[in-house]
């Protein structure tokens, strides 16, 4: 058992260890502790949806002019392609990066982590968290134990 002071009305309260409890104030009915069942399901679940929508988002076409009765329809991988064809190097690099190149690395770097993680294997996802960002280790460090 743990003490814990109310956010609300700093009433000293004891917390007990169960899981899949949500602690509330006697005195002012706030919620002190909701436990978390879903650690790593959840943003591991986002993670492939976000993938998933990624693929779905780079094949589809968002842009569709009509022109003497016929349709062209543009994607974003031709759209850059289209810029760099017009000599606009510097637009086409910035609309790959921030639209492709980037969401791209972080979503396979999300995974890269979160697999290992809900695997169990936490020595793994250690290792490939502290070369991804220094700050991710302590989330790692807190999920394993």
């Amino acid at each position: 058992m743990r003490i814990l002071a109310c956010h609300g009305c700093d009433l000293l309260i004891r917390l007990s260890d169960e899981s899949g409890v949500v602690s509330l104030c006697p005195r002012c009915g706030s919620v002190l502790q909701r436990s978390r069942r879903t650690g790593i399901d959840r943003p591991l679940a986002f993670a492939l949806c976000g993938l998933v929508l990624f693929a779905i988002a780079l094949t589809n076409p968002f842009l569709a002019m009509k022109r003497g009765g016929g349709v062209q329809e543009t994607t974003l991988p031709t759209g850059i392609i289209e810029l760099w064809k017009q000599r606009l190097c510097g637009l086409g690099s910035l609309v790959f990066l921030t639209c492709a190149l980037i969401p791209l690395v972080q979503l396979t770097g999300l995974l890269y982590i979160l697999a290992p993680l809900r695997l169990h294997m936490a020595a793994l996802a250690k290792l490939v968290a502290e070369s991804f960002d220094p700050r991710l280790i302590w989330d790692v460090i807190e999920e394993d134990s």
